[in-house]
Parts: C-alpha cells; sequence; structure tokens
C-alpha cells in the first residue's frame, strides 16, 4: 500500500512538472508582448503587430488593412490567426502568411 502511494505521488509530481501546452495556454513570450512593433518585410514592405496586453489578441496592421488576430498555442515564440491570416514572431523576426500575399518575412525595423 505505501509503494501505491509513493508511485502515485511520484507520477503526480511528474505530471505537475510537464511542460506541454495545452490549447488555449499562453504564448511564451507574453511579459514582453505588450505594445506596438513596427517590421519592414520583404520589398520593403512594412507592418505594425499590436499587443493589446489585456487579452488574447494581436492587431496586424499591413497593407492598408486592421486585421485582429487571436493568440495560437506555441512552444516558442509566438503565433497569432484569425484563420486566414496568420502571423509568427520570435525575437526581431515576423512572419506573416496571408492568402493573397503568400508568406512574408520581416524584420524590425
Amino acid at each position: 500500500m505505501a509503494r501505491a502511494i509513493l508511485l502515485a505521488s511520484g507520477l503526480m509530481a511528474l505530471t505537475a512538472c510537464s511542460t506541454s501546452q495545452t490549447p488555449g495556454s499562453g504564448n511564451t513570450l507574453d511579459a514582453r508582448m505588450m505594445g506596438e512593433f513596427n517590421y519592414v518585410c520583404a520589398a520593403g514592405v512594412p507592418a505594425t503587430v499590436v499587443f493589446s496586453g489585456t487579452g488574447p489578441t494581436a492587431e496586424l496592421r499591413f497593407k492598408g488593412e486592421v486585421r485582429v488576430l487571436e493568440r495560437q498555442p506555441t512552444r516558442s515564440g509566438w503565433v497569432y490567426s484569425d484563420g486566414s491570416t496568420q502571423i509568427m514572431g520570435n525575437g526581431d523576426q515576423l512572419q506573416i502568411a496571408t492568402p493573397d500575399v503568400g508568406i512574408l518575412n520581416c524584420r524590425k525595423a
């Protein structure tokens, strides 16, 4: 009986230390993802990402349009999407994927 309790408590401790994320869990850079960030993409195309810091959304200002994107689970960096447009970033890098433009690589301005 004591072995079963010891084994169960060990498994519970391992589960509590698990690093896997569940759907809807936050991205890894929340503390640094507040405010407005300007990027320059291929061919000099500007893009701006605004993180509100108050919810799981980011605003993408790109090619005269404004899109509100929802945070997606990820193991590193950050990902936001509205189902058709997706932005992914890590450090000074941003990648925008849209149906009309395809994939566009950007760097912090």
